[in-house]
């Protein structure tokens, strides 16, 4: 992991679907490539995970290597959140695909989440992973 100067990237296009447990799946424009499989779609969680092969509505965290489903994810904020309509936007380009969660609550109280994840579409670029909760950024390669 390491760190790197970032910029909070513009996602022009909300989502439209909202609520507690649900989840959507979109096209990805160039096939992502993620721990020795490629992928041509995914699904955004409203509880802050994101799926490769098949769509997950926990809220709560499972461990990694788990024989239950989830295993392809990306899990910028997994909590039981509740998402309002339009709070998830995405944008995408023919080099990566970015995903914002803005403002997002949990389901139990007030407290609000702003994240981002960027997948890029080349395989030694690294997927980044920012939000108020984080220090920092994470960046990972994949």
């Amino acid at each position: 992991m390491t760190e790197e100067p970032y910029a909070w990237a513009e996602t022009s296009t909300p989502l439209t679907f909202s609520g507690d447990d649900n989840a959507l799946s979109l096209s990805l424009p160039f096939s992502f490539p993620f721990y020795g499989q490629s992928y041509q779609q995914l699904y955004i969680s409203t509880n802050g995970l994101i799926t490769f092969g098949t769509a997950n509505t926990a809220y709560v965290p499972q461990p990694v290597q788990n024989p239950v489903p989830p295993n392809a994810f990306i899990a910028p904020f997994w909590r039981d959140l509740y998402v309002g309509l339009r709070q998830i936007s995405i944008a995408s380009s023919d080099s990566e695909f970015v995903i914002s969660f803005n403002g997002v609550r949990d389901l139990c109280c007030s407290t609000t989440h702003t994240f981002q994840v960027i997948l890029p579409s080349r395989r030694n670029d690294s997927l980044a992973v920012w939000g108020d909760r984080f220090k920092c950024p994470h960046h990972f390669r994949h």
